[in-house]
This record gives structure tokens, C-alpha cells and sequence, in this order.
């Protein structure tokens, strides 16, 4: 019955559905400023995981002919430039900027297998993988960022390390715009980083030592703009003004389907199915690392009482110096709430965000038939399954996206590309009854 039920919700988005066109992907590599010569773009992966790295690792595999892969594995030595277009029936959708490098460890020029390798340079074919990373964070996570700021809030110095990445006039390989999340601040005299702090750890800095978020930070670039946001928040999804709403069929009913993407204003839904899998560490996060905290108050000790977040958990009194989270409803009846290895301090926003993230579940679904760029990073999620009990939906955030591309039939002779995600996303542990 439920099924029959939640399968009349999907058909309803089918309907509704766009079908994805036929869909090719080329590349000009230059190796030194030369071309390098292209007979097929084989495979794509665009590999994102939004709450550990700052942008997607791309893997683009090459058919190329055996003297270009001498060149290409031989002489590169990292000035590799790479330019790949997605095309649609002769028109062009998109067009994307990398650098990066040969997945490569060895020399076959220096190898010399064999005496005659010149006779086969342009009768052979052959395979090469390039890793590559997006224009603009291939020179700004080597950059050294200064943080001296006075009378401000770590959110605020986090928008200004960002926006001084975005140019002041647009042109190819540059960043084109930051979008944040808000939330209430608390303001400091001084927030100073040391000199050697890096672009790639410069914001784990300011969120560990001032707070940014609650709920863990998020940083990420995605298509040449920056997103700033919470991770670990299943409350997001009512105030959002970009969603998704994602299907989860049985392995048996995804397998027919060729509309997966249903587009609208606000809201994307999204038919996923196939394999899926889950990690529940709810009993390990509450014994081992806790279901909630106890930290000392320094303003408490000082005399003076605050409260940082209406409605959360930061509160002190001139009475009571030890501040404790409110206790995850463990089911086990276990309080495990340690005195943070700080000790004193009035900045427990990171303290959250551990024990947010902790509550969570992480599943993993495939998304066939999917469209690259669709999805941006910490985007509010609401994930809707059914068994045999009934329809249940659960709410968080996408913190992952694997896009793949291959070549339909895996034959170079066509040039047309099938693709699939598979999507990572965190849900708060409510299941609600649909």
C-alpha cells in the first residue's frame, strides 16, 4: 500500500520531468602552451565532498594518439592547461577552466620499452588521466592569508578573506560571487591569525577559534562561486530559498526511469534509486565522543553574565560558571557530557558543531541521468523513502557530490556521454511520517 502510494507522488514529478538531451564533452589540453591533440574525452569524474575540501577534484581520461601521451606524461611537469565544453546537439552549454597535473609515475621516453615506439606515435591510441582543480584555486590555495581585524566577528572576516578573491572585473578563470548564510555574531575586540596561516586552513582556524557557525562550517567553491554555510542543520530546509527534495526509489523501479530531474522555482526534485547506503554512529558518537559538553565561563568568572545565542545554549550567570550543551536525546538514557579540553571559553560554537554533526546520518544515493551544477553545496535536502510501513522523510543537507561521465557503451566511436551522481547527505535523525 505504501508503496503504491509513494510511487503515484513519483510518477507525478516523472510527469513534470525534462528529459536529459544527449550530452558530449571535448577538451584542448595545451602541455607549454602547445596542443596536444584529441580524438575523445573517454571519462569525467567531478569529485566534491563539500565539508572537507574548499572546491572538486576533476579526473578527465583522454583518447589520444600514443606520441601525445609521450608528450603529455614526459614533459608536462605541471604547466598543463585544460579546457573542457559540454555541448548539446551542436550547442554549446558550458565551457570550464582547470589546471593540473598527468596521473602519471612513470617516463616512457626514458623507459624506451622498445626500440621501434616512434614507428607506433601516430598509429596507436592510448590513455592518459589528468587531475585537475579549477583556475582560480590552483594559485589561491598556495596563498598566505594575513588576518588582523579589530571590533568585528568571524563570519565578517570570512566574508572579507572571500570576497578579496573576486576580481574586479570578470574574465575566464576567475571567481564570479559569494553567497553566505547568516547568524547571529559575537563581536571581538580583535580576531589575529598567525602570519603563515594558509587560504586552505585559514577558515578551520576561525571557526575552531572564534566561531562562525553552530551548526559546522561550510566553504566551498562550486562553478566559479564561492558558498559559505551550516552543515549539520535539518532546520534549514523551511527557510531555504534554493532546495532539493529527493525520491529514493527501489533498486528495481530506478532502473527504467529517464527522467530524474524536475526543476522548480526554488525547489529541485530529484527521482534517485539504485544503490544506497547508510552510516548510523549514533551509539558510537554517544559513548565515545559524547552527547554533550561542559566548558568554564571566563565573562562568568569575571562577573559579567551573557547570552550570545537567544534561544540556544550558550548562557552564563555570575553564579554558575560551567556552561553545559543541551544533552542529545540518547535513547540509551546516557548523559556523557566531558569538560571541553579548552576548559574556559565563551565560544562554543565549534563545540556544537561536533556534537550537531554527531546526531546526524550519512547516506549515500545514485542519482542516474544527472545533470552537473544542479546541486550547490550545503543545499537543504529533504530525503523521502518508503517500505512496507509507510512514507518517511527525513530533513539536512547535501555535503557530496561524485559526478561521473563515460562514453555511451564505453565505445570511442560514439560521442555522446551517459552520466550518474552519487550524492552525499546528511540527515537529523527525526523521521517524519509522510
Amino acid at each position: 500500500m505504501a508503496y503504491g502510494r509513494f510511487q503515484q507522488i513519483v510518477n507525478y514529478h516523472i510527469a513534470q520531468a525534462a528529459g536529459l538531451p544527449p550530452v558530449e564533452y571535448n577538451a584542448v589540453v595545451t602541455v607549454k602552451g602547445i596542443p596536444l591533440t584529441v580524438i575523445r574525452v573517454h571519462s569525467l569524474i567531478h569529485s566534491g565532498n563539500f565539508f572537507e575540501d574548499l572546491t572538486t577534484l576533476t579526473h578527465l581520461t583522454l583518447v589520444v594518439p600514443f606520441s601525445q601521451m609521450r608528450i603529455a606524461t614526459a614533459n608536462a611537469d605541471g604547466d598543463l592547461k585544460v579546457q573542457i565544453t559540454l555541448r548539446s546537439a551542436n550547442r554549446l552549454l558550458a565551457t570550464y577552466a582547470y589546471r593540473g597535473i598527468v596521473v602519471n609515475n612513470r617516463d616512457p621516453d626514458m623507459e624506451a620499452q622498445t626500440m621501434f615506439s616512434g614507428q607506433s606515435d601516430e598509429k596507436a591510441i592510448a590513455f592518459v588521466t589528468f587531475e585537475l582543480m579549477d583556475e582560480s584555486m590552483w594559485y589561491l590555495r598556495l596563498r598566505n592569508v594575513k588576518v588582523r581585524h579589530q571590533e568585528t566577528d568571524a563570519l565578517t572576516v570570512a566574508r572579507a578573506i572571500l570576497t578579496d578573491t573576486l576580481p574586479a572585473s570578470t574574465s575566464e578563470g576567475e571567481v564570479l560571487s559569494l553567497a553566505y548564510e547568516k547568524e547571529e555574531q559575537q563581536l571581538y575586540r580583535n580576531i589575529i591569525l598567525p602570519d603563515s596561516t594558509t587560504f586552505m586552513e585559514v577558515f578551520d582556524k576561525l571557526q575552531e577559534r572564534y566561531g562562525i557557525y553552530s551548526k559546522g562550517l561550510g566553504v566551498y567553491q562550486h562553478l566559479r562561486r564561492w558558498y559559505l554555510y551550516q552543515l549539520w542543520d535539518e532546520e534549514k530546509f523551511n527557510t531555504a530559498t534554493e532546495k532539493v527534495v529527493i525520491y529514493n526509489l527501489p533498486r528495481e523501479k530506478a532502473a527504467q526511469i529517464d527522467k530524474t530531474i524536475h526543476i522548480t522555482p526554488g525547489v529541485l526534485y530529484l527521482i534517485t534509486g539504485g544503490d544506497t547506503h547508510t552510516v548510523v554512529k549514533t551509539d558510537e558518537n554517544a559513548l565515545n565522543h559524547g552527547t554533550g559538553y561542559r566548558v568554564g565561563s571566563i565573562r562568568a568568572l569575571d562577573n559579567r553574565a551573557s547570552s550570545f545565542t537567544p534561544g540556544g545554549v550558550s548562557m552564563t550567570t555570575p553564579d554558575k560558571f560551567v556552561s553545559q550543551a543541551n544533552p542529545v536525546d540518547y535513547a540509551g538514557k546516557v548523559t556523557n557530557a566531558p569538560v571541553a579540553k579548552q576548559g574556559f571559553t565563551d565560544n562554543d560554537k565549534p563545540l556544537r558543531a561536533k556534537l550537531a554533526r554527531s546526531t546526524g546520518t550519512f547516506t549515500k544515493v545514485t542519482w542516474n541521468r544527472s545533470a552537473h551544477g544542479l546541486i550547490k553545496p550545503g543545499m537543504a535536502v529533504k530525503y523521502v523513502y518508503a517500505n512496507e510501513y509507510g512514507i518517511y522523510s527525513r530533513y539536512g543537507t547535501v555535503v557530496g557530490e561524485v559526478f561521473q561521465a563515460g562514453l555511451d557503451g564505453g565505445s570511442i566511436a560514439t560521442a555522446n556521454h551517459n552520466t550518474q551522481s552519487e550524492l552525499t547527505l546528511w540527515l537529523g535523525k527525526q523521521k517524519n511520517t509522510a
